[in-house]
């Protein structure tokens, strides 16, 4: 009980700034798990889109998509890692 006038443990303190981190790191991974939902929900529709394109230039434009896609899921891992 040193520090706070003896009235409070120390290990209350180190209890609540454990419980804070990790509130912290349950928000970062939520966000995260969150957009990476949205892109898989993105690649899912262009998978779909590519199986009905009906010209190579379609099917091109549906790929750079899922391209740009990919990256910006490697990306969104990179920044979590």
């Amino acid at each position: 009980m040193s520090g706070n006038n003896g009235t409070v443990p120390d290990n209350v303190f180190s209890v609540e700034l454990a419980r804070n981190e990790l509130e912290t790191e349950l928000a970062l991974v939520t966000s995260f798990l969150e957009k990476l939902g949205v892109y898989i929900n993105h690649m899912d529709f262009a998978c779909d889109a590519f199986e009905r394109a009906e010209s190579e230039t379609d099917k091109q434009i549906v790929s750079e998509f899922m391209l740009y896609i990919n990256d910006e899921i490697a990306k969104l891992v990179r920044n979590r890692a």
